[in-house]
């Protein structure tokens, strides 16, 4: 992602305090608010890599948080804690081994919105789990700065950690999104399909994501 959310109520698909809440329309243009996506070249360098396949009844899964894991890791250089190249650091593998895992399970690292009722006292979303762009590494988890940068990381790491026999399972969240409920802001999958994305409850404008949580290795 170029830009995270701006939070402003033209965020919303409806008019924020309105008697009708969201059946009512806000028309206005959220420009200045809405989160930007970066067009970026996917080319890079997987060699040989493949995924260790480790059988499930020999699989030892280590769930942990990118940044939680690495940040006060002693071993770890200053620079590189809290970040995806963290995790490919020799320390941070040898820590892993020495456990005996086979797999790291990631938290999310999707792109996920900073909470407006965080932000407002000052809070953040820490874990990640409010996604909204699955095919964005969550930018603020990795040491380079850009976009571009950011992907070819989150690569690099994956790459790493396979070639130290080590799987990994992406913690993916479709069962809440960043988008909410009903009163909820509109960032994507509500203006590209409210209907086909959503659950519509029957005699009550809730909504409710159909599909469990997921993991991909």
């Amino acid at each position: 992602m170029a830009r995270t959310i701006r939070w402003g109520d033209e965020m919303f698909g409806y008019e924020v305090g309105h008697a009708d809440a969201d059946l009512s329309f806000d028309g206005r243009d959220n420009a200045a608010f809405a989160p930007l996506a970066a067009v970026v070249d996917p080319a890079f360098t997987w060699g040989t890599d493949r995924p260790p396949r480790t059988p499930w009844h020999n699989t030892v899964i280590y769930e942990l948080h990118v940044r939680g894991f690495s940040m006060r890791h002693p071993s770890i250089p200053r620079q590189q804690r809290g970040t995806y190249e963290a995790l490919t650091t020799e320390p941070a593998i040898n820590h892993l081994k020495k456990l005996g895992v086979t797999a790291v399970e990631l938290m999310p690292v999707h792109h996920h919105s900073r909470d407006r009722h965080l932000e407002e006292k000052g809070l953040t979303n820490y874990w990640g789990y409010n996604s909204y762009g699955y095919f964005a590494p969550e930018r603020r988890l990795a040491a380079s700065r850009s976009p571009a940068g950011a992907v070819r990381e989150f690569k690099r790491m994956v790459r790493t950690l396979h070639d130290a026999g080590l799987e990994v399972i992406l913690d993916v969240v479709y069962n809440h999104t960043a988008e909410g409920n009903q009163l909820g802001p509109t960032l994507s999958l509500k203006g590209i399909d409210n209907f086909s994305y959503y659950r519509l409850v029957a005699d009550t404008p809730a909504t409710t994501w159909t599909s469990p949580a997921a993991g991909t290795r």
